[in-house]
C-alpha cells in the first residue's frame, strides 16, 4: 500500500512540475533556458526537453557525423561537445 501511495505521489508530482513549467513558458513568457535555470538544469528544462545549449551539443554531434565520409569511423571526442555559441568552447560535461 505504501510503495503504491509513494507511485502515485511522484506521478503527481511529475505532472504538477509538466504544468508549472507550461505555465512559466506559455504565461509568464518565461524563455526555455530560464526554465531550466530556474529548475536547476544546463542541458534541458525538464529532463526531458532540451534547452539551448542542449540542442547545440546535439546540433554539433549530429553535423559532425553527417560531414564524415563514409570510410572513416566515428569516434566522439570532447571537443565533439563544445558549444558554437557565441564562439565559446568552455561547455564542459
Amino acid at each position: 500500500m505504501k510503495a503504491s501511495v509513494l507511485r502515485l505521489q511522484n506521478r503527481a508530482s511529475l505532472c504538477f512540475r509538466f504544468y508549472r513549467d507550461a505555465f512559466r513558458v506559455l504565461v509568464l513568457r518565461k524563455s526555455l533556458d530560464e526554465v531550466a535555470r530556474i529548475n536547476g538544469w544546463r542541458f534541458h528544462t525538464d529532463g526531458v526537453h532540451l534547452n539551448s545549449v542542449g540542442g547545440m551539443i546535439v546540433a554539433d554531434l549530429i553535423q559532425k557525423f553527417i560531414e564524415i565520409p563514409p570510410d572513416q569511423s566515428v569516434e566522439p571526442t570532447p571537443k565533439a561537445f563544445a558549444s558554437r555559441r557565441a564562439g565559446r568552447r568552455d561547455v564542459q560535461i
